[in-house]
């Protein structure tokens, strides 16, 4: 019994000055003059950049014109021509688009990102760019643990973990997914143990004590929300829009890929197929349905958005089907995922081809990253989705 005391002293002890840490040393505050845009269009990795970047993805969530586009590393890389979304269409509308992801922002990252901002998701245009890679070769075991620490930092943790009116599903599956990954985890944060300890109720009966200091350490942390301006005025000036000639740009667009693909058929880059293809086609690794983490959390991420009424558009991006043997294996999982978003009444923009004769090339740069006709037809597909008004080339 005195072992027991003494145990719970020591930790009241470290409790009480790890309060007095934190509340000797308050966080930055996000103010309301840093929160007119600082970057309305364009490309975010990650939260890197702080305070500001989460800023102007709120705001963009919420002006109504505008649209963010969340994804992995097709978001990334050269885009000389300047047809990616985040580039194209403010160039040629009066919408903004901001991105934000690179390699392994996969869906429970951007679950997490968009239930952090759920209070502007109502009628907020949202672009998720969905690989098929995400669901095969081990990355259907789901986000790993340093992509999700890099999209989703203790100030999202901490304020999803305090909004009681968030349904308990989503909190339970942060639980359940910091759990899964506790071990791999160095130096929990308080909300990350906070939420390990709500995992199920024999954990919270067995850490009672630890939680209860915990909960001691959360609540003496100061919760940053942007509080939104309303005086913030970011359309895109312009005296007149450019014209888009979808047919000349379309045609431009394969012509410079089949000129940087000379040395094979699959219609890959040059370089690309030199270095890594090397006539050689590769295997997907599929698992079984029922065992496919990355499926249960795309239908996490439609169920929010749906019970928030955001307005989105999935796109499920192709892979080349000259490049690998199996592709037909992997039809089943995209319908899967149309079956889903069906069920959830989101939009899908599906680009996924299985078989050669099918399949467009310079639809992709390589065996998995969009092109620039690919770019286009996506670009095609938002502005029309969306009813953007541009100017239209006879």
């Amino acid at each position: 019994m005195k072992q027991v005391v003494l145990h719970l002293i020591t930790l009241i002890v470290a409790g009480g000055i790890s309060y007095f840490c934190i509340t000797t040393f308050p966080e930055n505050e996000i103010t309301p003059d840093s929160l007119c845009l600082s970057k309305t269009s364009g490309l975010y990795l990650n939260y890197d950049k702080g305070d500001q970047a989460e800023a102007d993805i709120a705001l963009n969530l919420s002006i109504k014109n505008n649209i963010l586009i969340l994804g992995s590393s097709e978001l990334t890389g050269k885009d000389t021509s300047k047809l990616k979304p985040f580039h194209f269409i403010p160039k040629h509308t009066y919408s903004n688009v901001l991105g934000m992801g690179h390699a392994g922002n996969q869906n429970f990252a951007i679950f997490t990102q968009l239930l952090h901002y759920s209070q502007y998701l109502k009628d907020s245009k949202i672009i998720v760019v969905v690989s098929p890679g995400w669901f095969t070769n081990g990355y259907e075991k789901g986000t790993s643990i340093p992509s999700f620490l890099e999209y989703a930092n203790e100030r999202f943790l901490l304020n999803i973990y305090r909004n009681d009116s968030l349904n308990y599903t989503y909190k339970q599956a942060l639980s359940d997914y910091i759990s899964r990954n506790y071990n791999d985890i160095s130096s929990p944060s308080w909300v990350m143990k906070a939420f390990y300890y709500d995992r199920n109720e024999w954990s919270k009966i067995k850490n009672a004590p630890l939680s209860f200091i915990n909960n001691l350490l959360l609540n003496s942390r100061k919760e940053i929300t942007p509080v939104l301006p309303d005086n913030c005025n970011h359309t895109p000036k312009k005296d007149s829009l450019p014209s888009i000639k979808w047919d000349k740009l379309t045609a431009k667009s394969i012509n410079d890929h089949t000129n940087q693909s000379t040395n094979n058929k699959w219609g890959i880059n040059n370089d690309y197929y030199t270095n890594y293809t090397k006539g050689k086609k590769a295997f997907q690794k599929i698992p079984e349905m029922n065992n496919n983490q990355e499926l249960q959390d795309f239908r996490l991420l439609c169920q929010l958005l749906h019970e928030y009424k955001a307005d989105p558009l999935f796109i499920i991006q192709p892979l080349n089907p000259y490049a690998y043997e199996n592709l037909t294996d992997l039809t089943p999982i995209i319908d899967s995922i149309e079956s889903i978003s069906n069920r959830f009444n989101i939009p899908t923009f599906n680009m996924f081809i299985s078989d050669t004769a099918h399949y467009e090339k310079g639809m992709l740069t390589d065996v998995m990253h969009l092109g620039d006709y690919g770019w286009l037809r996506i670009n095609q597909k938002i502005i029309n989705h969306y009813n953007i008004p541009y100017n239209e080339s006879p």
